[in-house]
């Protein structure tokens, strides 16, 4: 955040990027401090080409003393000068005193958007830094499998942009839960029914996995080369072009965003405008510097992935992939079940959707029931044939592996 965590609520107060240099020390220091208080302490590798660095993340997990789990304890036993947590955050920002012998050479804060992973050159050489503080934001993750994956997602600063950009035209997101993939089925289901509304994410998704190793593998990444620094910009952008789901030109790719916007045509379906989602896209692009050059200057000038014949166009474009089916080929009978549960739960909750739309319609155009009379018609026939807490309960029969009762009115 470079210090925007403080300088929004006080802009006298000063935090000058940190030098590499710099950043290098503090965090090898600080790092060793928050082992003093926590089992597993990691700073994320950083994105290529950085020149400089607006703040130091740290994840931690397993307090080693309980009363480091509170903000201000935590302050305290790192001496730090101030200290902030937004309500609900498991995110603590701190600020420490800028050291002394950092007096000169202090690149500018302001000519770097707060998000982005690529920080001017520019320096103010010779600023005195008497005042100046520097920001570390602590994120306690609450278990060590959480811890891992927060790593995983967070390692390369925005390699995961890039990433998402080429599979989310396969239905696959990576978000703080883990690798997911869409349930097209329900799409199509709602789309050939109608009137039952959008599909919530949390209905319209399925788990593919939530550890590093095995979303690596998935995606065909190198996992040893993940773990370790890139160079520059385009070397990452050449580690993202080897996922298996990378197609640069073609019917899901074609021109600049192409993929973004092929990807997110499922957010249209669940209730937001084609305008919407392509504004957001363009939004995103705009902030991330890198994933412009990726969609601007890599994607046309790298047509097929670097394992691939030189000499042929796409030929995965050929074959299209399946992320379902390739989910099941490489998972096994562990997502077979879990994605199969997952569809007859989200079709036998729509369905039951699709029947009370269904009657809310009959009683209108048949009885002439409206307003309060028509919710209370409806709300009556619901007692008699369906169960309170209908989705949860739908849900419990399903992981029982029992069958499903008839709903007849």
């Amino acid at each position: 955040m470079g210090g925007n965590a403080f300088t929004r609520d006080d802009a006298s107060l000063s935090f000058p990027r940190m030098s590499p240099q710099m950043y290098e020390q503090l965090k090898d220091e600080l790092t060793a401090r928050l082992l003093r208080h926590f089992e597993y302490v990691q700073v994320p590798i950083e994105a290529p080409e950085k020149t400089s660095y607006g703040d130091i993340d740290v994840l931690v997990c397993n307090p080693l003393n309980p009363d480091v789990c509170d903000a201000a304890s935590l302050s305290s036993a790192l001496c730090a000068r101030m200290w902030k947590q937004p309500k609900g955050s498991d995110t603590v920002n701190l600020a420490f005193e800028w050291p002394e012998e950092e007096g000169v050479d202090v690149p500018c804060q302001q000519e770097s958007p707060p998000d982005s992973d690529t920080p001017s050159t520019d320096s103010q050489s010779g600023v005195s830094t008497k005042g100046c503080m520097f920001q570390v934001d602590v994120h306690m993750c609450d278990s060590a499998k959480t811890f891992q994956w927060e790593l995983f997602s967070l390692t390369h600063g925005d390699l995961w942009v890039v990433l998402g950009s080429i599979i989310r035209p396969f239905g696959l997101v990576r978000n703080h839960l883990g690798l997911l993939v869409a349930i097209h089925e329900i799409e199509k289901f709602v789309e050939a029914v109608g009137g039952v509304g959008g599909v919530p994410k949390h209905l319209g998704r399925v788990l593919v996995t939530d550890d590093p190793s095995s979303t690596l593998g998935f995606l065909g990444l190198d996992a040893e080369r993940y773990w370790k620094p890139f160079e520059s910009v385009g070397q990452m952008f050449d580690y993202a072009a080897t996922c298996r789901f990378y197609i640069a030109r073609g019917k899901r790719a074609q021109g600049e965003g192409q993929g973004e916007e092929t990807g997110e045509e499922q957010s249209s379906r669940q209730g937001k405008s084609t305008y919407e989602t392509c504004h957001r896209v363009r939004r995103q692009i705009n902030r991330r510097d890198v994933l412009q050059r990726w969609l601007t200057e890599y994607k046309p000038t790298h047509p097929a992935r670097p394992s691939d014949p030189p000499d042929t166009e796409t030929p995965n474009l050929a074959q299209p992939l399946d992320a379902v089916q390739a989910a099941k080929s490489f998972f096994g009978a562990s997502f077979t079940t879990r994605y199969n549960t997952a569809l007859n739960r989200t079709l036998f909750i729509f369905g039951a959707r699709h029947l009370w739309a269904n009657i809310r319609r009959l009683l209108t155009t048949q009885e002439g029931a409206k307003g309060d009379e028509l919710g209370y018609a409806t709300k009556g026939l619901k007692r008699c044939v369906q169960p309170a807490g209908f989705e949860a309960w739908a849900q419990a029969v399903l992981l029982r592996g029992e069958p499903f009762p008839s709903v007849r009115v």
